[in-house]
């Protein structure tokens, strides 16, 4: 949608989506409703992220483009951070649903002023012909190996974050009898690291070519596979800390160097084409 168009309407459509899903799960008065509106987030979720991204890299040169996704994926982690933690204060006080409802208002309002704030320039015909020119077919990306083996990876690497992710307030409040607001917060470390971890490496990766960015990938996705496994270990609270501030230092960097290395891997395509067809 956001190739056919352009991100900013889908970017808005997608939000709108995701945060009135949420506001009315706090509403639900089933299960089959509650599934059926954390369904409508997440495809609200799938519908934003592409055109978010669309639109960052519209505002970005190549020698950049790992450090400006790092900065914008910093909101991620932050977002979560705060998200966390005013989940794990306000649930036990005012109850669950009151969670949904502030956090659906605040992506609303936030749809709001991009739809208002944010100008989008418009391109010149020339660059929309080439752009347009470029575009490999959708076909095409499904039958290119490395851009599906990077979509694999990402799926199995995020399967177990997020297992991770979700796992640990449980975790810490079964297993080290803790209450909901120091489990929480103790969860959302992760989004502060996380930032740090993001433009740190970012900056590093866009120091350095294709190669630098592939083994910075591989490092930390070992890294982060030794660290989640370290969670099942009994050890005191302050080390799970440490170990949950190092996962997010790791892991939420990984999101913008998949996309700089996936965008460097698409072009290549460009190279391929004429070759195949001759």
């Amino acid at each position: 949608m956001a190739d056919k168009l352009s991100g900013k309407p889908v970017l808005i459509l997608g939000l709108m989506m995701f945060s009135l899903a949420t506001l009315f799960t706090g509403v639900a008065g089933s299960l089959s409703s509650l599934i059926f509106y954390r369904v409508m987030t997440g495809i609200g979720e799938g519908i934003f992220w592409p055109a978010a991204s669309l639109e960052v890299a519209n505002v970005t040169s190549d020698k950049q483009r790992t450090t400006v996704m790092s900065l914008y994926w910093m909101g991620y982690p932050i977002g979560g951070f705060l998200g966390t933690w005013m989940g794990a204060v306000l649930g036990p006080v005012f109850g669950w649903r009151v969670v949904f409802y502030v956090a659906g208002a605040m992506g609303m309002l936030v749809a709001l002023l991009y739809a208002v704030l944010v100008k989008n320039d418009r391109k010149p015909a020339d660059l929309i012909a080439r752009q347009a020119a470029e575009k490999v077919p959708l076909r095409t990306l499904f039958r290119h190996a490395p851009v599906m083996m990077m979509a694999f990876y990402y799926f199995v690497l995020l399967a177990g974050w997020w297992i991770v992710l979700l796992w640990a307030p449980s975790y810490l409040m079964q297993v080290k009898n803790l209450t909901i607001g120091t489990a929480g917060t103790i969860a959302s470390l992760l989004g502060l690291t996380g930032a740090l971890g993001g433009f740190l490496l970012g900056r590093y990766c866009d120091k350095g070519d294709f190669l630098r960015r592939r083994n910075i990938l591989m490092t930390i996705t070992i890294a982060s596979g030794f660290l989640m496994a370290a969670m099942v270990v009994n050890l005191s609270v302050p080390l799970v800390i440490v170990l949950v501030m190092l996962l997010g230092f790791l892991g939420y960097p990984i999101t913008p160097i998949v996309l700089s290395i996936t965008a460097e891997l698409v072009p290549l395509l460009y190279a391929a084409r004429p070759l195949a067809l001759s």
